[in-house]
């Protein structure tokens, strides 16, 4: 959970458990629940929560990149925003051009060797459309194969440089946060075994539990 939520977690923690464990009959699954002791001591839903708000666990998940959440880097999301305008005119330039030949989505900006954005355009379609006539005057060749012809537009070019430039500073940026990350994790991570430990044995009891529990049952029912 983000924010403010851990203390409030942290109180319903406590209160649920608070609620129970004077009716727990095993000593050490109630030595292990007991307010205080390693799995609920003072600050483990704080220790939990700096993992939790260090970083967009979402994105972790979906994309396997280690970023901030929105609004807690300014540079970050300044420069992540800088990013995303300059490609969305990329994506924007790209539409127009496919709408000069048809609507063809095989006509695509496309980074070939050491041309990061060149345009393609399918010879069939170009010799449909007239040949080389209909090419615009601020279409420059470029290269081609036997498919395909590539093309450089000075209005993609003028993108190309910023949206480098924005590029590399973000991934300076992520670089750097990794490893005030992996400083904060270093100096938590000795915190962390007790209570993995508590956690392992707890759900090893209330497995224990649900099986006897099964047992009883299918006892009864025959």
């Amino acid at each position: 959970r983000q924010g403010g939520d851990s203390a409030d977690q942290q109180d319903l923690i406590y209160g649920e458990v608070s609620e129970h464990v004077g009716n727990l009959t095993s000593p050490l699954l109630r030595q292990l629940l007991s307010p205080g002791s390693e799995w609920l001591a003072a600050d483990a839903a704080e220790q939990f929560a700096v993992f939790c708000e260090l970083f967009d666990r979402d994105v972790a998940l979906a994309e396997g990149r280690i970023i901030p959440h929105s609004g807690a880097h300014q540079d970050y999301d300044r420069v992540q925003q800088e990013v995303a305008a300059l490609q969305q005119q990329l994506d924007d330039l790209e539409k127009l051009e496919r709408a000069r030949w048809s609507g063809s989505r095989k006509v695509q900006l496309k980074a070939v060797g050491k041309h990061p954005a060149l345009l393609e355009v399918p010879k069939d379609l170009l010799e449909r459309q007239g040949g080389d006539s209909a090419l615009p005057t601020s279409y420059a060749p470029v290269s081609e194969t036997k498919k395909v012809a590539r093309f450089q537009l000075p209005e993609v070019q003028a993108l190309v440089p910023p949206l480098g430039l924005a590029k590399d500073s973000l991934s300076v940026i992520e670089g750097n946060l990794l490893l005030d990350y992996q400083e904060v994790f270093s100096k938590q991570f000795r915190n962390l075994p007790k209570l993995v430990d508590a956690l392992a044995m707890v759900d090893c009891l209330l497995s224990f539990q649900l099986f006897s529990v099964d047992c009883e049952t299918g006892a009864k029912s025959h």
